[in-house]
């Protein structure tokens, strides 16, 4: 990963951090959801639709409502993405 001069400068360590945590995130997700892509398109026998659900791999109307929601403000952002299982 390469951080920006320009951007250490701009944020303070606290948001450059929840900046890195966000990015992190969003990759993540758009990796699973490729990842289930591949899965859904070989059409495993091993791997049902409610497997990949259940490993929580999300869908595509997922993963643009996530992207969505990751572009808003910073102040929109949530503290933590832990959820309860």
């Amino acid at each position: 990963m390469h951080i920006e001069t320009s951007e250490v400068r701009r944020l303070s360590p606290a948001a450059l951090a929840q900046e890195i945590m966000r990015l992190n995130h969003l990759a993540a997700r758009r990796a699973q959801h490729q990842y289930r892509s591949i899965l859904e398109a070989e059409q495993s026998s091993v791997w049902s639709k409610r497997d990949l659900d259940d490993l929580g791999y999300p869908t595509q109307e997922q993963l643009a409502r996530e992207e969505a929601i990751l572009s808003f403000e910073e102040e929109e952002v949530p503290e933590t993405w832990l959820r309860k299982v």
